[in-house]
């Protein structure tokens, strides 16, 4: 299982994606016009079902600066 993380058209999808899932089409848990809204999301849903992060057409930019 992976969350994946995907840009179309302004909008940034959250979709929960299993690694066997090859004929069904992905549904999107959570939709955002905000990437960094968007990737928070991501990040709870990776953390919570304890899964990567999987980014398509999608850059994001975190400051981690201390």
């Amino acid at each position: 299982m992976y969350i994946e993380l995907r840009e179309k058209a302004g909008k940034h999808y959250v979709m929960l994606r299993h690694d066997d899932e090859q004929e069904d089409k992905p549904v999107a848990q959570f939709v955002s016009s905000n990437k960094v809204e968007a990737y928070n999301v991501a990040k709870q849903y990776a953390k919570q079902n304890k899964c990567l992060i999987r980014s398509t057409n999608c850059l994001l930019y975190t400051s981690d600066a201390a």
